[in-house]
């Protein structure tokens, strides 16, 4: 919508500009495109978000980058429970399947609130596209339904988050290249 708005802005200000210095109409024509669509690669560039994109980016969740990140995070879940959780948990977010009101699965990050016995409750941070009509961002999961976790160091580092580490290499596969905001932010990824 702002981008909408700012590049009518311009042409309207472009064609008062090309009639008050009384300019051919073609090209007075050509010359607006040109700066028009100048303005719409400049604006793009400038408020390209990499992680909206790669949040809302279609991604087959059979892809071998997926199943793998999950299946570490599930094999260091015991690990992330007993010697991070306790001591970081205002810092725990774990991602879950969520069955939308289409029951189909998305994958969402909530945070980890509290554990009772095989029931954890999550308040969900990253709300899903097609949430059911009884939507509830308060919710009680098994582990079954964990499928990634992640914390963050009081130091800025982060452990887990194996499936956003998936997400950057199927980013770099599709596009050719990894984004530089990925880069810096993939360093901060650290082993157990």
């Amino acid at each position: 919508m702002l981008k909408t708005i700012l590049l009518l802005a311009i042409a309207l200000s472009l064609v008062v500009i090309f009639r008050y210095i009384e300019m051919d109409f073609n090209i007075s024509v050509i010359l607006m495109m040109l700066i028009l669509f100048i303005s719409h690669v400049v604006y793009n560039f400038l408020r390209f978000n990499p992680f909206q994109y790669i949040a809302n980016m279609d991604v087959d969740q059979n892809d071998p980058l997926i199943l793998e990140a999950e299946k570490k995070a599930k094999s260091t879940f015991d690990q992330f429970i007993n010697e991070i959780y306790l001591s970081h948990k205002d810092d725990s977010v774990v991602k879950i399947n969520y069955i939308n009101f289409h029951e189909k699965c998305e994958k969402i990050w909530g945070e980890l609130r509290k554990i009772e016995n095989d029931t954890y409750s999550i308040y969900i941070s990253t709300p899903p596209k097609v949430p059911k009509e009884d939507y509830d961002p308060d919710i009680n999961v098994n582990k079954k339904d964990i499928v990634d976790w992640c914390v963050e160091y009081k130091d800025g580092t982060l452990r887990g988050g194996f499936t956003n580490l998936a997400l950057f290499k199927i980013y770099e596969r599709k596009k050719g290249k990894m984004h530089p905001k990925f880069l810096k932010h993939i360093e901060l990824f650290k082993s157990l």
